[in-house]
């Protein structure tokens, strides 16, 4: 009996321990898995730090390539400006009315080739001297007076005034007077020399480059010039008997 009883006493603390032991392996199964640590706010991982978003890769777009060519010095954009404006206004105002055998040149582009050897060193409104400046004043002033005078100063040669060693006022009387009034002195070359002559024995004043009256040499040279489109300026370019050129 005694026998018995510590058997069942055995048999129950083995129960026990296997209860005990299952409630072991049931905790262990319900046991919270660790949540997983949240990611940290900000940038996302692998963008490098301060790249600017969109920035296009290589060269700017429109870009030129190589560096610009630069204007030779001392030209002007465009061409030689003051050739531009002779020829703009010698050929306006003089073509037609002195000719292209005259004048030097007969368009645009002859213009060009000869105003190219013109000296630029002058100044604005110049009206004596070899340079390019002078022609400019006697084309401008022949598009409103006395083209046929004008004319001869704003040609290629510069008709005795845009030069740089002009002829004497005699040389240039008799020149303009062989050419447009035959009738006084003749009509050859071989004439002038008979005409210097005799103006040189008038002793007229010189006077002022354009006079139109007084009596100036001045003032028959400019009535001769004239009378390339009117003889009947050739009286008056006469060295004894003008009208106009007269005290």
């Amino acid at each position: 009996m005694k026998k018995h009883l510590i058997l069942l006493l055995a048999m129950l603390m083995v129960g026990v321990t296997g209860v005990a032991c299952g409630d072991d392996d049931d905790d262990d199964d319900n046991e919270a898995e660790p949540e997983p640590e949240p990611e940290p706010e900000g940038e996302p991982e692998g963008e490098p730090e301060g790249e600017p978003e969109g920035e296009p890769e290589g060269e700017p777009e429109g870009e030129p390539e190589g560096e610009p060519e630069a204007q030779p010095e001392g030209e002007p954009e465009g061409g030689n400006v003051l050739c531009d404006e002779y020829c703009a206004l010698a050929l306006d105002s003089c073509l037609d009315v002195v000719g292209a055998e005259a004048l030097g040149f007969a368009d645009e582009e002859t213009c060009q080739a000869a105003c190219a050897d013109f000296p630029a060193d002058g100044a604005e409104d110049d009206r004596s001297g070899d340079s390019v400046q002078c022609r400019i004043y006697h084309a401008d002033v022949a598009s409103n007076v006395a083209p046929e005078f004008h004319c001869a100063h704003a040609s290629v040669g510069g008709g005795g005034v845009c030069e740089d060693d002009p002829p004497g006022l005699c040389e240039t009387y008799c020149a303009i007077m062989i050419e447009n009034c035959p009738d006084t002195f003749g009509n050859d070359v071989e004439d002038i020399p008979a005409c210097i002559t005799e103006c040189e024995a008038a002793a007229l004043a010189d006077g002022a480059l354009g006079d139109a009256t007084g009596n100036t040499l001045q003032c028959r040279i400019f009535h001769a010039a004239i009378a390339l489109d009117d003889q009947t300026q050739c009286i008056e370019a006469d060295l004894a008997d003008s009208t106009v050129c007269v005290d």
